[in-house]
């Protein structure tokens, strides 16, 4: 009985075969891959935007119209095709921790801040509080404060910030790319737009290879009716 191996031919078929079939399952594996990346950074992008639209509608409801003021600013974001710009804006709300025992108005003794950075292509969204110089019973005091936030912004925009309340400050998200604050003076409503991109997987030409965007639009009603500035 005669025993014959495999012929040239019959390898380099064989060993075409292996290439193609293992080149298949690559591809396969690669592309669910990054479809569970781009799953998980969806994920994330959403629950950062729930914990921070339940911490917004709080702090807007208890505050007034009246004692909020925004800073608008924008930053230029490199995506493809080209480059566009996109508000990174802060808003500046004051807050009370109790009621007036014989008028029962809202006694504003501090600010809350949220500011959204300008690192490209994604910032951060902060927050912190700020004291109050004097007890804040008169309107005019108010405001007095609130125009020094627009007059000096850049000190409430710079991380950490020195009018921070040492401990307050807090990290919302590092994935911003859009942060834009509008006040409807009409409706008397806030309205914001925020906009989140992460980024997930292997780098390719410098660039990375996934990204994710979410982007929703708040309308919030500041519930407290008093001052009128």
């Amino acid at each position: 009985m005669s025993r014959r191996g495999f012929s040239v031919l019959e390898l380099v078929i064989a060993l075409s075969l292996l290439m193609l079939i293992s080149g298949v399952m690559f591809v396969l594996f690669n592309t669910c891959s990054n479809s569970f990346q781009l799953g998980m950074v969806r994920q994330s992008l959403q629950g950062q935007l729930r914990r921070i639209s339940t911490r917004l509608a709080r702090d807007i409801r208890q505050t007034s119209f009246h004692t909020l003021s925004v800073n608008s600013d924008t930053v230029n974001v490199n995506l493809e095709p080209g480059t566009i710009t996109v508000a990174r804006d802060s808003i500046c709300l004051a807050h009370t921790s109790s009621y007036d025992a014989v008028t029962g108005q809202p006694v504003w003794n501090g600010y809350t801040v949220y500011t959204a950075t300008k690192q490209v292509p994604r910032g951060q969204l902060i927050s912190y509080d700020v004291s109050s110089s004097v007890p804040m019973c008169a309107p005019g005091v108010l405001q007095q404060e609130l125009d020094d936030f627009n007059n000096s912004v850049l000190s409430y925009k710079m991380l950490p910030s020195v009018k921070a309340q040492l401990g307050t400050s807090k990290t919302w998200t590092q994935d911003v790319h859009q942060f834009a604050v509008t006040k409807n003076d009409a409706d008397q409503v806030i309205l914001v737009r925020l906009g989140l991109r992460g980024e997930q997987g292997h780098t390719q030409n410098g660039r990375r290879s996934l990204a994710e965007a979410a982007e929703v639009v708040f309308r919030f009603k500041a519930e407290n009716t008093w001052p009128r500035l």
